[in-house]
C-alpha cells in the first residue's frame, strides 16, 4: 500500500526526514537522542488522555526511545505497555530505557508498524500514537489495524506535535489544520465518533473501540 500523502510543511525533510520517520544508522541514533531529550512533556501529556486502570494492557504505536513506554510502565498502573515500532535502531534505544521495566514483564518494546502490529485480536484496553501518525503506511489502514487489536470499548488516542505549542521547534513541525482534519475524519470512519484535544504541545484526537465486537465493515 502506498503511503498517504501529507502535508509537506508538517514533516522534517531530507536527512530529517530519514532520522525521524525511520530512524537508522548514526542519523537514526541522532533522532532518538533529540526525540527523547524534547519528548518528556508530551509525552505526559499522551498519557494524560488514557484511563488507565490496574490491569490495564496499553500498546504504544512508534514508540521510537521508549520515552511514553516507561512512563505508562513506571506512572500507571497498567499491568504491560506493548510497543511497536518499525526501526530496530528505536527497539534497541527503548530495550535499553525501558531495561528495568522489561525484566518485571510490564514492558515489551518490539518490531512492527502501525498497519502490520502482528499482536491478537482484542488484545489492549488503550492504544496510544504519538507524533508518527504521518508517517504510517496508510492512516486509514493503521486505524483498521489497531481497532483490530483493541478491546471492545478499548480507548484509542492518536497525538501530534501542536502547531501552537511553546517551542518553536514544535510549532514549526506542527500537525497542518488540513492533516488534523483528515485524520480525524479517518478516525471518525473506522470509529464512527471521535474527539480533538488541543493541548499545550499535542494536537490530539481520542475515540473508542464500540463495545460490540463484530468485524470493521465501512471504510
Amino acid at each position: 500500500m502506498t503511503a498517504d500523502r501529507t502535508s509537506r510543511s508538517a514533516q522534517p525533510s531530507g536527512a530529517a526526514a530519514r532520522g525521524f520517520a525511520y530512524p537508522r544508522g548514526i542519523l537514526g541514533r541522532l533522532g532518538g537522542h533529540l526525540m527523547a531529550r524534547g519528548s518528556e512533556a508530551a509525552s505526559r501529556e499522551a498519557a494524560g488522555l488514557l484511563d488507565v486502570r490496574p490491569g490495564d494492557r496499553i500498546l504504544e504505536v512508534g514508540y521510537g526511545p521508549g520515552v511514553l513506554i516507561k512512563h505508562l510502565a513506571g506512572c500507571t498502573p497498567a499491568a504491560r505497555v506493548t510497543g511497536v515500532d518499525p526501526s530496530p535502531v528505536m527497539r534497541d534505544m527503548a530495550q535499553r530505557r525501558c531495561a528495568a521495566e522489561i525484566i518485571t514483564g510490564r514492558a515489551d518494546p518490539r518490531l512492527g508498524t502501525a498497519t502490520d502490529t502482528a499482536l491478537a485480536d482484542e488484545a489492549f484496553e488503550h492504544v496510544v500514537s504519538v507524533n508518527n501518525v504521518l508517517f504510517w503506511d496508510g492512516i486509514p489502514a493503521g486505524l483498521a489495524e489497531l481497532r483490530r487489536v483493541l478491546c471492545p470499548g478499548g480507548s484509542l488516542a492518536v497525538a501530534f506535535h501542536s502547531r501552537t505549542a511553546p517551542s518553536r521547534h514544535e510549532r514549526r513541525i506542527g500537525l497542518p489544520e488540513q492533516d488534523a482534519d483528515r485524520i480525524q475524519a479517518a478516525i471518525g470512519d473506522v470509529f464512527g465518533s471521535v474527539t480533538r484535544h488541543d493541548l499545550r504541545h499535542l494536537t490530539a484526537f481520542t475515540a473508542a473501540r464500540p463495545q460490540y465486537a463484530g468485524p470493521l465493515t465501512g471504510g
